[in-house]
């Protein structure tokens, strides 16, 4: 079985190479180390955090997903309790699966520190999240500010800058990334032409 270091030493390469970015231009664009980068890329870097693996996919214009899971077959079974965590200085995450079609979507299960802010820059244009609390008190800045407890649900365009805090313990989300895929960014019209002629 692969490890989450396997997945990422393939798919981070392959994604920098496609991207035509150098090891050096990679680092300085994502604020990661080039030691750090060239280690995960050769397997070597054991535990990266979650906040270093969203800061490379950000610089790359990926999804975290396609940073992290290998490829999938279009019919699968997915076992939440088989998923791994990756860790990170306010929060963790698992992603639950890639959804890939002419859009990507990641499917992640969050827990939040109490506390803990995740300031998250923007994504490919076009982008959207969905964020649907399971426990605890979520606070999320997109479009708005607003507080969220179980059950709720936001959405807001993902191509800005947003942050979630988790406000106690034991808060944790289900949190839905939709990204165009590189090269097919919408603009709001495109997008709304499209959704109207459905």
């Amino acid at each position: 079985m692969q490890t989450i270091g396997d997945i990422v030493a393939r798919n981070l390469r392959a994604l920098r190479v496609e991207r035509g970015l150098t090891v050096s231009e990679l680092a300085r664009r994502s604020g990661v180390a080039k030691g750090t980068v060239s280690k995960l890329e050769a397997g070597q870097a054991t535990n990266p955090t979650v906040e270093t693996l969203w800061a490379l996919a950000d610089a790359l214009g990926a999804s975290l997903s396609e940073l992290i899971v290998a490829d999938t077959p279009p019919a699968r079974v997915g076992r939440l309790a088989e998923a791994e965590w990756i860790e990170g200085d306010v929060l963790r995450a698992r992603i639950v699966d890639k959804l890939a079609g002419r859009e990507v979507h990641d499917v992640s299960h969050v827990r939040f520190t109490p506390g803990g802010r995740r300031d998250a820059g923007p994504h490919r244009r076009g982008s959207f999240a969905h964020v649907f609390v399971l426990g605890g008190s979520l606070r999320v800045e997109g479009a708005a500010l607003v507080e969220l407890g179980p059950g709720d649900y936001a959405a807001f365009p993902a191509d800005e800058p947003h942050a979630y805090e988790g406000l106690e313990e034991g808060t944790e989300a289900l949190v839905l990334l939709s990204l165009p895929r590189a090269g097919r960014e919408r603009d709001a019209y495109t997008t709304a032409l499209v959704r109207a002629t459905r």
